[in-house]
């Protein structure tokens, strides 16, 4: 097994920037980068490999290859039907919606954030600064007093914020953050900023979904990462396992036969060196270690999150035997 390098996908919204592309190698056609996608395993929409003897496979294609699911993703993936994280950048050059991640059992989403860059001003919503009531929140949402209710957080680089599902947020703008979350592509816009696309349309709502799934005592806080070399752990739940690494001049490790160790280059340039190939490696880059490769080598100065899946804990009903 070597080094696995992966081809991004590309979302253009209208609140996304240029600085993907300018700054984290990002190549595109498209007007801006709202979102860079760095790892996604599903079968409607997957990453693709770009090097090695799987170049040109889909990571969805490897993972329903029942030889190589162990050997790639590892042995947490085994009895797995679906992979289960999502990581991307995201370009906030204006305000996100504000929004809320489904909370029911079927498609419920919680994320992670990290401040990649921020500007003097910068801020992130999460949760309320009151705690509000069911028919409290729909009156100031019709009246069009909502954003005066919400949890305003000052944000700097390096910071981190866990979002439970059910939490009404926003990515506010001048923001680049690398987010990881749990593998759902629903989320319930509430409010849009009033705004317009270029064609003069509003974006679609889903008030009653988000008024659903709205957990009205889920209020995030941010915590910051200060480790300044080797590996510190940002964060491990149920459903990732985070941490940040960084290298000063060189770090060495090996594989982890029970997940794959996915490399988000947030920081910096260098080098990574498997068992027979060398690696050039720049800020943006988004590499896997397959749970089976073995030992690897990382020379230069740079910072990467470094995310692995958990052991999934089976649910076992009343009455039944396993």
């Amino acid at each position: 097994m070597e080094v696995i390098f992966v081809d991004p996908i590309y979302k253009e919204y209208i609140w996304g920037g240029t600085r993907l592309e300018k700054e984290y190698n990002k190549r595109n056609k498209k007007r801006n980068i709202a979102e860079s996608i760095e790892i996604i395993v599903n079968k409607d929409e997957t990453v693709k490999v770009k090097n090695g003897e799987f170049k040109g496979k889909t990571l969805f294609e490897l993972f329903q290859n029942i030889y190589l699911k162990e050997k790639i993703f590892g042995r947490y993936c085994i009895n797995r039907k679906d992979f289960p994280i999502i990581i991307k950048f995201i370009d906030a050059e204006e305000n996100l919606s504000i929004q809320v991640p489904p909370s029911d059992i079927i498609n419920e989403k919680n994320e992670l954030w990290y401040v990649v860059e921020s500007s003097k001003k910068s801020q992130v919503i999460v949760g309320f600064n009151n705690n509000l009531k069911k028919k409290e929140f729909i009156k100031l949402l019709k009246d069009n007093q909502i954003t005066d209710q919400l949890n305003y957080l000052d944000i700097n680089e390096g910071d981190y914020i866990y979002i439970p599902a059910g939490t009404i947020h926003s990515i506010l703008k001048n923001v680049l953050i690398l987010e990881i979350q749990q593998n759902s592509n629903i989320t319930y816009r509430l409010f849009d900023w009033n705004r317009v696309d270029k064609y003069g349309k509003s974006r679609e709502l889903h008030i009653e979904k988000a008024i659903e799934n709205i957990k009205f005592s889920k209020k995030a806080k941010k915590y910051q990462s200060n480790s300044s070399k080797g590996t510190s752990r940002i964060i491990k739940n149920k459903f990732f396992d985070v941490k940040k690494i960084v290298v000063k001049d060189k770090f060495e490790s090996s594989s982890n036969i029970n997940t794959l160790l996915i490399m988000n280059v947030i920081k910096g340039s260098g080098k990574i060196y498997d068992s027979n190939n060398e690696y050039i490696l720049n800020k943006g880059d988004t590499f896997i270690i397959p749970a089976t490769m073995g030992k690897y080598k990382i020379i230069g100065n740079l910072e990467m999150i470094r995310t692995s899946l958990v052991k999934e804990k089976i649910k076992v009903e009343k009455g039944y035997n396993i």
